[in-house]
């Protein structure tokens, strides 16, 4: 059989990923275009006709690279993104991201009620102004927004372009707030919360779902009618796929811009208490876990306070806890308030003493220290028996070792690089092999060795222990902090 390649593409809130793999996963191009998030105060947006113009251009010069014997485009993409289209699919507003908090006063009023709890519980989505839930009554309420003649998110609205099908995989739905996790439906009664109707809706179907590109674009791409267009499935399921992580006694930590930690579930019911999501990979696997606010972005706020023109791996290799590690200072890291474990949008920031008594790299430790203890938190929510042995670190955050072994130290358990891969753009392309009938089950997938891997230092762990202890304490003080 002749070579055969497939385009995997990420679409997140800072870039777009593309790469080209063949049934072995080896990469043979990639490429990634940068797109800028819009904020101003509580409002997180991105531009719409900015990202399809770089996601068309993503595939269109992968085809031009590999011409014919590229058979399928799989997308990945960032959870919780709405936009509001008219009758005609005419989008009538900005891509509206997780991070805008405009509904955060809906989402204080909804989250503990006796339907929130239920509507956390049967739609995998903890009630959050991340949720497009929340974001829609938000909407709701106010009157100077359009009325939606229709609603998706950002890859509903590309695979509708290049389609014509108005779809949206299970996988993206389970972190809208309004799918039934076990019924792979609308939600009725988040529907009539939100006041819209299913037919506004995209259609809901398998993330493994073979699509037809509409004839005009084959010709503008430069590839065959008979392309596969492949919905796939949300970024944070596929990162688990794309490293391998399908066991109960592993997690996925990722640390870019923001953060989160996962593991994988054989679907049964909803696992996760309502301050943790469930959401689902396919209709084998659900994907357990908690979704952090801060991440590499704290890290970058800080250096451009007190840094200079150095790249923060350069700062990152720099530190050490046998020089640097200072118990008394704190840094409380929630800059855009915080999702798991706290849900809230108010922000707490900042040092708890005077910084500039310390050295810069007492300082940046703490910080790191700070972003870490909120992810090892999650982690001991989700995993309260200590059943996780080992964890998986991706995200910008693996450039440099240090965080990798401090994550070892303050978790207590191992800690695996892979390669230099992008996780999700890589389960991406496994989830697309699969649809198109080469692998029937990801177990069939090579498993890759990690590039690296870090095991706790006993020294470091009691006096870790004793501050991670401290900083959950110090999260419900009333304190004056400095930055």
């Amino acid at each position: 059989m002749a070579q055969q390649y497939l385009i995997a593409v990420d679409i997140g809130t800072s870039g777009i990923k593309t790469l080209t793999v063949d049934k072995d996963l080896m990469t043979y191009s990639s490429s990634y275009k940068k797109i800028e998030l819009l904020q101003n105060h509580d409002q997180a947006e991105l531009d719409l006709s900015d990202i399809e113009l770089k996601v068309i251009d993503s595939i269109k010069e992968q085809i031009q690279l590999h011409g014919q014997k590229v058979v399928a485009v799989v997308f990945s993409c960032a959870m919780h993104s709405l936009i509001i289209l008219d009758k005609e699919f005419n989008p009538l507003t900005s891509v509206i991201t997780w991070a805008d908090r405009r509904s955060s006063q809906e989402a204080a009023e909804l989250r503990n009620t006796e339907l929130g709890m239920q509507l956390a519980k049967e739609s995998g989505t903890p009630i959050h102004s991340m949720n497009p839930l929340t974001k829609l009554i938000w909407l709701k309420n106010h009157k100077d927004f359009p009325k939606p003649g229709f609603i998706c998110g950002i890859k509903e609205y590309i695979i509708y372009k290049l389609t014509g099908r108005f779809v949206c995989d299970f996988s993206l739905a389970s972190a809208t707030g309004m799918m039934h996790l076990n019924h792979h439906t609308w939600h009725p009664r988040a529907l009539k919360l939100a006041d819209i109707k299913q037919e506004q809706l995209p259609e809901i179907v398998e993330p493994t779902t073979k699509l037809r590109l509409l004839n005009n674009w084959a010709e503008i791409l430069g590839c065959s009618n008979d392309l596969s267009v492949i919905p796939g499935a949300s970024d944070g399921c596929l990162a688990n796929l794309g490293v391998g992580c399908l066991n109960n006694d592993a997690a996925v930590v990722t640390v870019g811009t923001s953060g989160a930690v996962r593991k994988t579930n054989i679907q049964k019911e909803n696992p996760a208490p309502n301050d943790l999501f469930c959401y689902l990979l396919d209709s084998k696997y659900s994907i357990v876990g908690g979704p952090s606010n801060n991440g590499g972005n704290v890290i970058q706020k800080f250096i451009n306070r007190y840094g200079s023109s150095e790249s923060i791996e350069n700062y990152m290799s720099s530190l050490s806890l046998a020089t640097h590690f200072e118990p008394n200072l704190f840094f409380l890291p929630w800059m855009l308030g915080e999702r798991a474990p706290l849900w809230t949008d108010k922000s707490k920031f900042g040092f708890t003493q005077n910084p500039e008594r310390y050295s810069f790299e007492q300082r940046l430790l703490a910080v790191l220290e700070g972003i870490l203890f909120n992810i090892h938190w999650i982690m001991e929510k989700l995993d309260p028996k200590n059943e996780i042995k080992q964890i998986y670190l991706t995200g910008g955050i693996t450039k440099s070792d240090f965080p990798a072994q401090l994550l070892a130290n303050i978790s207590h358990r191992k800690v695996m690089i892979m390669n230099d891969q992008d996780a999700s753009t890589l389960g991406a392309a496994k989830m697309g092999w699969k649809a198109l009938g080469v692998f029937t089950d990801y177990d069939q997938f090579h498993l890759q060795e990690p590039k690296i891997t870090f095991s706790p230092q006993a020294e470091f762990i009691s006096t870790l222990a004793q501050k991670f202890n401290r900083f959950k304490v110090l999260a419900f003080e009333e304190i004056d902090l400095t930055f």
